[in-house]
C-alpha cells in the first residue's frame, strides 16, 4: 500500500512539475505554414501588436527590414539613434539619408525645420509613416493631398514591375485602408515611384540640393511582408531608390505612450520581483528546479516508521499467528461453534507436530501424562483445557474468550509459540488518512503556489500572501499522506491528529465504542470522549479499528 502511495506521489508531482515548466516558459508560438498563394512560409505567431522597432522580430516590426538592408550591399553604414539631443548633430553629417519608419512621426516643427534645413544642404529624407505631421506636408504639397482605397490585395507598381501586397491579421488576409497621394495635389517636380489604383504610393521631391521620399503605408516593410516573395522583392525595388551610402536611423521620433493607472499607481511597463529571473533562461531553469525540489522535500520529507534498510531476520514460525488472526475473525462475525471446532483441530495438529501425541485418537491418561511431561505444563491445566475445546453447546461470547485464552497459554508455556512469535502480536497496525484527501490538499497546496508566482510575475503584489497558504496546505498533505492518523497496538490506540500531539487510548481505560453514522465515539471509563471520523481514513484500513469496536461492545 505505502509503495503504490509513493508510486502515485512521484507521478503526481511529475505531471505538477511539467505543467510548471509549461506556464512559466510559454512564449507564444512561431511556426511556419505555406499560403497557398506564396511559395514562401507564412509567418505564424500570437504576437500581432503592431510596433515598428528595429529588434521586433513579431510580424509587425521591422527586424527582416534592417536585416535585408545591411545584407544588400548598398549601403555602408546604418546608425540607430534613441537620444533625441543628437539631431543637430545628425543633421550636420554628409552623404547620408535620414530615415524613420513607423506609425506617428513626432518631430516638433523647429525639429523638421532642422531636418529640411539639412536636405536643402545635400542630405535625403525617407519617411514612412501612417500619421505625416501636417508642417512637413505644408512644406511639400497642397492642404488636401491624401485619399484612400479599402482593398484585401493592393498591387503596388514599381518601375513597371507589379507586386501584389496583403494585409495579414494572424495568418488570414483582410480588407484594408490603404493611404494615397492625390497626383494633381502633388509639386510639378514631384516623381512617382510607386503607385496603387493608378495613384501614387511612393515619392520623391526635390528640397534644395537634397531629396524627400514619402513612402505611405508603413506596413509593407514588416516581417509579416518582405518575409513573403513579393514583400522581399517590392522592398529591394525601393532601397534601389535610395543613393545616399548612410543611413541614419531616428528612432527618437517613435511616439511610445505610456498609460499611467491611477488605481494602483504603477507604470505599467514596471518590472515586476520576477522579472530579473525570468530573463534569462538559465535562471528561470534554475529557479523552476529550486521550486519543484522544494515540493519533493515536502512531500518526502517525513521521518520513516521503518529503517531505511530493514535488518536481515531469520524466518519465523507464522502458522499459529495466522490461527490468532482467524480466531478474531471468526470471533468478530459471532461464529463460536466453528470457531471452537477450529481452534479444537489447530490445537490437536499442534500437539502433534510438536509432540508427537495424537489426541484426536486417544485422551486417556497416559496421553496427557505424556504431553504434560513434555510440555511442562501442569495436567489439570491440560484437562480443563481439553474439556472447554470438546463442548458441543453453544459458547458465550466470554466462554469463547477464556478458552482462546487458556489455549494461548499453553502454546507459550509449551514453547510452541516462541517469543519472536509473541513479539509479532505486539506489532503495531497502521491507518492512514484519505489518500484522495491527502492528495487534494496537496495539489491545492501547489495550485496555490503556482498562482501566488504568475501573480507575482505580474506585479500583483496580492500574489505573496498566496505563499503561506501554500506552504501550510503542502505541510498538510505530505503529513497526510506520510503519518498515519492511527495506531493500534495490542493493549492500546493512538490517535496522531496532524498538528496537535498524539492521543493514547489504553484497552483498559475504554468503556464502550459507539457508532454514530462516519463517525466512532469512544467512551471512556472517566467520562470523556474521543470522535474518530471514519470518512477521513483509508477505509481498506479500517477493518481492524471495526473489529476493536465489536470487541469492547460485545464485552
Amino acid at each position: 500500500m505505502i509503495n503504490k502511495r509513493n508510486i502515485l506521489v512521484v507521478a503526481l508531482m511529475a505531471v505538477i512539475g511539467i505543467i510548471f515548466v509549461v506556464i512559466l516558459n510559454y512564449e507564444g508560438e512561431e511556426t511556419s505554414k505555406k499560403d497557398k498563394n506564396n511559395n514562401e512560409p507564412a509567418y505564424s505567431s500570437k504576437k500581432w501588436r503592431v510596433d515598428l522597432s528595429l529588434d521586433n522580430k513579431d510580424p509587425y516590426g521591422l527586424y527582416a527590414f534592417q536585416q535585408l538592408a545591411i545584407a544588400g550591399g548598398k549601403f555602408t553604414a546604418f546608425n540607430t539613434y534613441k537620444d533625441y539631443s543628437l539631431l543637430d548633430s545628425i543633421c550636420q553629417l554628409d552623404s547620408s539619408l535620414m530615415m524613420f519608419i513607423g506609425t506617428d512621426f513626432t518631430f516638433t516643427d523647429k525639429e523638421i525645420e532642422k531636418v529640411l534645413s539639412s536636405v536643402e544642404n545635400g542630405n535625403n529624407f525617407f519617411l514612412s509613416v501612417e500619421k505625416t505631421p501636417y508642417f512637413l506636408y505644408s512644406k511639400l504639397t497642397k492642404d488636401k493631398s491624401l485619399t484612400f482605397t479599402i482593398q484585401k490585395k493592393a498591387t503596388h507598381l514599381i518601375n513597371k514591375k507589379p507586386f501584389d501586397l496583403y494585409y495579414y491579421h494572424e495568418n488570414d488576409t483582410l480588407a484594408e485602408i490603404w493611404d494615397l497621394f492625390y497626383e494633381d495635389q502633388l509639386p510639378l517636380s514631384t516623381k512617382t515611384w510607386t503607385s496603387v489604383a493608378n495613384q501614387p504610393v511612393y515619392i520623391e521631391i526635390s528640397y534644395g540640393k537634397g531629396t524627400i521620399f514619402l513612402h505611405l503605408n508603413p506596413l509593407v516593410f514588416t516581417n509579416v511582408q518582405v518575409l513573403k516573395k513579393d514583400g522581399k522583392n517590392y522592398l529591394k525595388e525601393v532601397l534601389n531608390t535610395l543613393d545616399q551610402p548612410k543611413i541614419q536611423w531616428l528612432s527618437f521620433a517613435k511616439y511610445e505612450p505610456v498609460e499611467y493607472n491611477f488605481d494602483s499607481s504603477k507604470n505599467p511597463n514596471q518590472q515586476s520581483l520576477l522579472d530579473e529571473i525570468f530573463k534569462y533562461p538559465a535562471f528561470r531553469w534554475a529557479f523552476i528546479m529550486a521550486i519543484f525540489g522544494l515540493l519533493l522535500y515536502f512531500v518526502f520529507r517525513s521521518k520513516r516508521h521503518r529503517p531505511i534498510i530493514p535488518a536481515i531476520q531469520d524466518n519465523k514460525n507464522t502458522g499459529f499467528g495466522y490461527v490468532d488472526t482467524l480466531a478474531g475473525i471468526y470471533f468478530n462475525k459471532n461464529s463460536t461453534s466453528k470457531m471452537l471446532k477450529l481452534m479444537r483441530n489447530n490445537f490437536y495438529n499442534a500437539v502433534y507436530q510438536h509432540f508427537y501425541i495424537d489426541l484426536a485418537k486417544k485422551q486417556d491418561n497416559k496421553a496427557l501424562e505424556s504431553l504434560s511431561k513434555k510440555s511442562n505444563v501442569d495436567i489439570n491445566e491440560i484437562k480443563s483445557l481439553l474439556q472447554q475445546l470438546k463442548q458441543k453447546k453453544n459458547n458465550t461470547d466470554n466462554e469463547l474468550i477464556k478458552t482462546y485464552q487458556a489455549q494461548r497459554s499453553f502454546y507459550f508455556k509449551s514453547t510452541i509459540w516462541n517469543e519472536d512469535v509473541k513479539e509479532q502480536q505486539q506489532e503495531e497496525f497502521l491507518i492512514y488518512k484519505n489518500k484522495f484527501q491527502s492528495i487534494g490538499v496537496l495539489i491545492a497546496g501547489i495550485i496555490f503556489l503556482i498562482f501566488g508566482f504568475m501573480m507575482l510575475t505580474n506585479s500583483i503584489g496580492m500574489g505573496v500572501l498566496l505563499w503561506p497558504i501554500s506552504i501550510v496546505l503542502l505541510f498538510t498533505g505530505t503529513r497526510m499522506l506520510n503519518r498515519p492518523g492511527l495506531k493500534i497496538y495490542p493493549q492500546c490506540i493512538e490517535v496522531i491528529p496532524i498538528f496537535t500531539k498524539k492521543i493514547i487510548l489504553k484497552f483498559e481505560e475504554i468503556s464502550y465504542i459507539e457508532e454514530n453514522g462516519n463517525f466512532y465515539i469512544i467512551h471512556l471509563k472517566k467520562g470523556k470522549k474521543i470522535t474518530i471520523n471514519l470518512g477521513a481514513y483509508d477505509a481498506t484500513d479500517l477493518n481492524q479499528l471495526e473489529n476493536i469496536k465489536n470487541r469492547f461492545n460485545t464485552y
